[in-house]
Formats: C-alpha cells, structure tokens, sequence
C-alpha cells in the first residue's frame, strides 16, 4: 500500500513577518549608505588629485568581478546559514572605527573610516550567516583596502629614503656603463647634464600599483600555497624598485646623449609607462618561476577552504538581529552628529589668512623668498613663508650674501603638514651630526628649540627649529601632532593649528662658547612671537 505520509512544507514567514523583514533590509541600506556616503566621496575625491592613485578606480571593478565569480558558492552559503556568530564583534568593531575616522577629520585616520566598510559587510555576513559566507567574502572585500588613499604618510615616511635608493643605485649603474657621475644627495651631476630624483621619481607611485596588481596576481596563482603567495606579493617592491632605478638611469643617459630637453620632455614621461611595463613583466617572470617551484604537492585541494555544509536550514534571519544592527548604524550616525561639538569652520579649509614673516624685526630686515612648490605637493600644509633677515650692520644691497638667518615657517591644522627636518635634510644630501635641544633666552622670556648640525660637500648646517601651537604650551613634533589630532578630533572652535618655525643662521650668530649672540636671541623670540600673536588672531571665537 502506497505511503500517504508526505513531509511538511518548510517554514515560511508570516505575510507580516514578510514585511517587517523587507522593510527592515531596506532600512538597513539606507542607514549603511547614510553612514558610508561621505567616507566614499572623500575617496572618490583623493581619487581624482592624488597621482599615487590613479590606478584605484579599476579596483571597486576587480573586488565585482571576483565576487561575481563566486556567485553561485556565495548564493549557497547564503542559503545555507553555518552558525552565525551570537555577538557581532566584527559589525561592532567596524562601526566603531568607522566613527572614530569621520570625527578625526585627518586623512589619515579618515582612511580608517574607510577601511571600515569592507570589515562592515563581512561583520554582516558572519553574525548574520555565519563563517562560511564571510570566508567567501573575506578576500573580495578586503582588496577594496587596496584603494584607500593613504599616500600622505606614504609619501613623508618612504620617498626620501627612495630617492636616496633610487639616486645611489642609478649612479651605481651609470658608473658601470662609464659615464662619469657626482652623487649629492638626490642629485646627480654628469660633466653635460644634472638630474634630481624628485617625489614624484622616487618610485612610490609604481611600487603602490605594482604591490595592488601582485596580490591579485597571487591570489589567482592557481598551484601557490599562502607562503608563496606572500612571497609573489613581496617580490613586487624590488621588481618596481629596480624599474624605477633604471629609469632614473635611463633618463640620465638621454640627457647626456640628446640634452636635457629631451630629458624632461616626452621620453621623461614615456620612459615611466615603459618601466612600469617591464616590471609588470617582472613580476609575472617571479610568479612563474614561483609555480614552478611549488610543484604539483603544494597544490591545495579543491576542498580545503570550502566549509562543510550540514544541509539546508529554511527559515529568515531572526528579526532581533535585525534590529540589532539598525541600532548600531543608528547609534553610529547619531554620534557622528550630535556628540561632539562641530567646528565651526569649514572641515579641511584653513582658519583666516595665511601667516606672515614681518618685513622688519628689531634692527633687522627681511627678504621674502619663493617657497619651492614641492612643500606643498608633501606636505599639504596651510601656508609656508620664508625670509632672508640681515642685521642692521649688512647692506642688502651692497653684501647680498651676508644674511645671517633664514627664516622658514610652516603653518598648519593639519598635523600631516608639519615635517622633521632631520629627514628633509638627509634627503638632501646631508650628514646629520647633531640633534639636541636648547634653551633661548632674551630678558625675562625663554623658548625651547632644537639644535640640528649637518655636513654636506664641505659646507656646514646651522638649523635651530621649533614645533608649537598658538598658545605656546606645547613644544616638540609629537606633543604638537598630538594636539592638533586632539583638537581636530574634537573640533575645537579654539584650534588655531600649529606651526614649525625653522632659523638656518651662520658662525656670526653664535658666540666663542658655541651659544646665541644675544642680538639673535632676542631675533629668534620676537620671530617667534609675532607668528603665535598672528595664529591667536585666526582663532576663531565662539
């Protein structure tokens, strides 16, 4: 006799239950955009004026492409929930950065808002399905990381030693091929033709692009286990490294041969794309001989990351999850919004005019001077002055060479606009010989600074600087970066920036003891002063 027993239909939401869960996904995409747009824009925006990017719109495009790859083992995952997590440390975590980098208001710590977003979705996928859609996920997402712009500390932490690399090694092989070269610093001076590595040389720019195209190229390597695969992705910062030192060359020997206008012209830029080329080829060279070595016994099973599947569970995600993470997001933008006090200045523009030297301080004049625009490319800062100060005994007219202090200042709301001279300065060329701190005193005032000695080719530095808010209370790179973070972090409406003031002087500054003439004592403090009264003007009033 046939079996009549047929089994139940699985379980199916309530027509409003159904709805609730539909309104509640689209509030919880509303509310995700709410909270990621203006983190999106502000990398949409470095995007389109930050030269070390100019590859990073094609990533949002590759992390498409890998996902949809994945679609139908996504689709499965998605169906097939694997102990979601109970707490969502991921989500919470994530959201969490997300609000500490939009309060910030640096760019660096806004990158952090922007990592969030990728950590944000897989904290979804775990606590709303559990590990094995978030594995699925983990390396899609994660590669949009790759198009944060993070080049500001990039830029200030690694070209200088790059140029250095790139200068000391493209002398090297000029050297080789017999063409007479002189090495000052980042200069590179032949009998014919002189050329600087420059920022923009330095070859960040193609070690940043070629480390994105390596972890891709890795992570498709069909036969490479994790360490091998770690292994291809480091090989690419020698591989654009030594791109990069042979276009330096290269360009060196186009001046020497052609002159320098076909040096900097078009094969200056031609020559880049060439080398980037050739060191793409490099690293596909590393991947194979990398698969190669691997063999077929390092291959991975078909099986090995894929999640065990304990079958089918029907049902939707329970509605208290849901309102959980709506909660989160909510909380989230509320504190963007109303828990701190916002400036009232508009983010990222500077306060009030720019800082100026005065024309005249005590018996001395000043000269003003161009600022090399390359400051600004670095740094980014508010406002950069410098002046020439003689004393009233010298004649600018007749003694031009007799100025006895340089005068750079560099203002900024920005913590990433200030700069170490010590690292500025080796960049350059010069042997760093001393860096300690001093006491100047003129009368009854007395300011803290620092005493920074160099060598180069013969010739002797003499730097005296100081980093420091308006108010004068805090003194030293770190305790000023520290400040201004703080008052960025918080919007303070007292935040005037900070400044780094930097007096180059010569022997005739000095006494026999090796301390200030009190003549330039007093020139320092009343330089010094009248740049903080000119910062505590800009201090915009509540």
């Amino acid at each position: 006799m046939a079996d009549d027993t047929f089994a139940p239909d699985p379980i199916q939401p309530k027509p409003l239950q159904r709805d609730v869960l539909i309104l509640a996904w689209l509030a919880g995409l509303v509310l995700l955009g709410v909270l990621y747009v203006p983190t999106v824009s502000w990398v949409v925006g470095r995007w389109r004026g930050d030269e070390y990017y100019s590859h990073a719109p094609l990533i949002p495009l590759i992390t498409a492409w890998l996902l949809w790859d994945r679609r139908s083992e996504i689709r499965a995952a998605w169906r097939t929930a694997q102990q979601p997590s109970r707490i969502p440390v991921l989500l919470l975590t994530a959201l969490l950065l997300h609000l500490f980098g939009t309060l910030a208001d640096m760019d660096i710590l806004k990158a952090l808002g922007a990592f969030s977003l990728p950590l944000v979705i897989l904290g979804l996928a775990r606590f709303l399905r559990g590990p094995a859609l978030e594995r699925l996920l983990r390396f899609p997402l994660l590669y949009l990381c790759l198009g944060v712009p993070v080049s500001g500390p990039l830029v200030e932490l690694l070209t200088v030693p790059l140029q250095n690399r790139s200068a000391s090694s493209a002398a090297f092989c000029l050297e080789w091929l017999g063409i007479p070269v002189r090495q000052a610093g980042v200069d590179l001076h032949t009998p014919v033709y002189s050329f600087t590595v420059a920022v923009p040389c330095s070859g960040l720019k193609t070690a940043i692009t070629l480390l994105t195209m390596a972890i891709l190229v890795a992570h498709l390597a069909p036969r490479l286990d994790f360490l091998r695969r770690i292994l291809l992705a480091v090989l690419s910062l020698p591989a654009a490294f030594l791109a990069n030192t042979v276009r330096v060359a290269c360009i060196v020997l186009i001046g020497c041969n052609f002159g320098e206008k076909a040096a900097d012209g078009f094969l200056h830029n031609f020559s880049g794309l060439v080398l980037f080329g050739a060191a793409l080829a490099l690293l596909f060279a590393f991947a194979s001989l990398i698969a190669s070595t691997a063999g077929s016994a390092t291959a991975l099973p078909a099986t090995r990351n894929a999640p065990s599947d304990p079958g089918p569970t029907p049902g939707a995600v329970p509605v208290s999850k849901i309102i959980l993470i709506l909660a989160l997001m909510l909380m989230t933008w509320l504190s963007e919004r109303y828990f701190i006090a916002t400036d009232p200045t508009p983010r990222g523009k500077p306060i009030g005019a720019a800082i100026a030297l005065p024309p005249a301080v005590g018996d001395w004049t000043g000269k003003a001077v161009k600022v090399d625009p390359v400051v600004y490319e670095v740094l980014h800062p508010d406002a950069v002055v410098e002046a020439l100060y003689y004393p009233g005994a010298v004649s600018r007219s007749t003694q031009p060479e007799g100025a006895a202090a340089e005068v750079t200042v560099i203002y900024s709301h920005n913590p990433e606009g200030l700069h170490s001279p010590v690292v500025c300065y080796r960049a350059q060329g010069w042997t760093i010989s001393g860096d300690e701190a001093s006491i100047v005193r003129s009368g009854d005032r007395a300011i803290e600074l620092h005493l920074l000695k160099g060598e180069k080719d013969g010739e002797s530095l003499r730097l005296a600087y100081r980093f420091s808010d308006a108010a004068g209370t805090v003194n030293g790179r770190l305790a000023t970066f520290a400040r201004l973070a703080a008052n960025r972090f918080f919007h303070r409406a007292t935040n005037a920036g900070a400044v780094e003031i930097m007096f180059g002087y010569n022997p005739a500054c000095t006494q026999e003891d090796g301390t200030f003439t009190p003549e330039f004592s007093q020139f320092i403090i009343d330089v010094e002063a009248a740049v903080r009264r000119q910062m505590i003007v800009q201090a915009p009033k509540r």
